[in-house]
């Protein structure tokens, strides 16, 4: 409330006269801030009387000042730390523009301090997307009580949502790993009978190389490379620290972690009774009308299937992928056993890709593979391929029969250096060093042909019928 001019002049002759604050205001029955106020404005304009009119923010002066202002708030200042830096406060704000020469309140520069923090606030574009034309991922987290266990467990969803439908769905899985994308992959497109053109990620580490520094050298992970050129689709990343720009995903992870606060529900007892709990929520978003088109979300993704790429007729494998170095023994140790490969590898690296049912070792840098096994359940066995090393095993031909690369030889090649070569290992050695090139199940064919008359045969006679077969 304003006071009339006289007020204004006898608070100051009791401030000339050094009166307390206090008693000036008992005195003259005033609000002790309205001697403080009267003093800041007197400092800050030269006046006592608060102004009558309000200064514009198109005023030039107050434009000028604002831009100042956006300035400052865009800068930081050092600490005592040197490598930590700080926004400036309000009160620093006003000092630096006082600095400059402006005679303002600080009330004023506050309002425009508000209105700098509006001006330099990141503001987003709504990106136009077609049908079918793209769907965007990301991963949430939730820590759950599952059966009877202490501690709560930490499970993951991977959530799918078309940015034009809106329609979304969400596979739980016990982490974020590549695998578990792969499985929750093959699930969607499935769900959906076809493939999206288009997904849009955040920087994913399972799905791109984070040595990339920049936009221009986006590398994909060998996971993704392998998944994107056998469904034919593209990937796209956000930039970094820019989740708005799948804001559709990140807005359906926060939908289904708020459902699960909100819920009455304390434990589950299983991962699918989790699943199908998901299942129904997502259900009952999917059934909603989109909140700018005017059809529910289910009916609208109908319209976008006849836009997606076909399901290949094969299926996709996914293997995980390890780095090994080959031995001076031609040999590489792989979850504690060991694996022949091809002499000339020796000391080189190789890249194992492996699953549950095979074991594949490529040549590093190349799609060549250079051997293959089936996966040894037990520790510190290892397993040879006579294939592999024939000249260590020629030059050493005479202790080949009490060697584990003879036991490791499957039957059939048993059957011919026993029944055809009579035991002669350097022979033996040499024939499969000649068929070498030539089909793995050569020797099998053989010896299933002729099992009952294989004693009767001449290596001569041996090598002629391996050329037909």
């Amino acid at each position: 409330m304003m006071l009339e001019d006289a007020k204004y002049i006898e608070i100051l002759e009791f401030i000339l006269k050094g009166r307390p604050y206090r008693e000036i205001a008992d005195s003259l029955k005033v609000s002790k801030n309205t001697i403080t106020d009267l003093i800041k404005r007197l400092r800050n304009t030269g006046s006592i009387f608060p102004s009558t009119t309000k200064k514009s923010i198109y005023d030039p002066i107050i434009k000028e000042i604002q831009e100042h202002v956006v300035q400052l708030l865009r800068m930081r200042r050092s600490t005592y730390n040197l490598r930590h830096k700080i926004k400036l406060t309000n009160t620093e704000i006003y000092l630096l523009i006082l600095a400059k020469g402006y005679k303002i309140s600080f009330t004023k520069v506050k309002e425009l301090i508000k209105f700098g923090k509006n001006i330099i606030k990141e503001g987003y574009l709504n990106i136009i997307h077609l049908p079918g034309d793209a769907v965007e991922f990301d991963w949430g987290t939730l820590q759950l009580q599952i059966e009877d266990e202490e501690n709560a467990t930490r499970v993951s969803l991977a959530v799918f949502s078309f940015p034009y439908s809106n329609f979304r769905k969400a596979y739980v899985l016990p982490n974020a790993s590549g695998e578990s994308f792969v499985i929750a992959f093959k699930k969607f497109i499935k769900d959906m009978h076809g493939v999206p053109r288009l997904f849009i990620l955040d920087n994913m580490r399972i799905a791109r190389k984070l040595s990339s520094t920049s936009d221009n050298e986006v590398k994909l992970t060998t996971l993704f490379k392998d998944l994107s050129k056998h469904y034919q689709f593209n990937v796209t990343f956000c930039a970094p620290h820019c989740p708005n720009q799948k804001g559709n995903v990140e807005n359906n992870v926060g939908i289904l972690k708020k459902h699960f606060e909100q819920s009455y529900i304390h434990s589950f007892n299983t991962i699918d009774e989790v699943q199908e709990y998901v299942d129904r929520i997502i259900g009952d978003l999917n059934v909603k009308k989109h909140p700018r088109k005017n059809d529910t979300c289910d009916n609208l993704i109908n319209h976008e299937r006849k836009y997606l790429l076909p399901l290949p007729k094969k299926e996709f494998i996914f293997f995980h992928q390890k780095e090994c170095t080959v031995s001076n023994h031609g040999t590489i140790t792989f979850q504690k056993n060991h694996y022949t490969v091809p002499e000339m590898f020796k000391r080189e690296k190789v890249l194992v890709k492996y699953n549950d049912k095979v074991i594949y070792i490529f040549k590093k840098g190349t799609d060549t593979v250079i051997a293959k096994y089936s996966p040894i359940t037990n520790k510190g066995k290892r397993k040879h391929r006579i294939w592999y090393m024939i000249n260590k095993l020629k030059n050493k031909g005479n202790g080949f029969i009490d060697s584990e690369e003879y036991k490791s030889m499957p039957k059939q090649e048993k059957l011919i250096l026993e029944k055809v070569f009579k035991n002669n290992s350097h022979e033996f050695l040499a024939f499969i060093k000649i068929i070498k090139d030539r089909p793995r199940d050569i020797i099998r064919k053989f010896v299933y042909k002729y099992k009952d008359t294989l004693e009767g045969w001449t290596v001569n006679q041996l090598m002629e019928e391996i050329q037909v077969i």
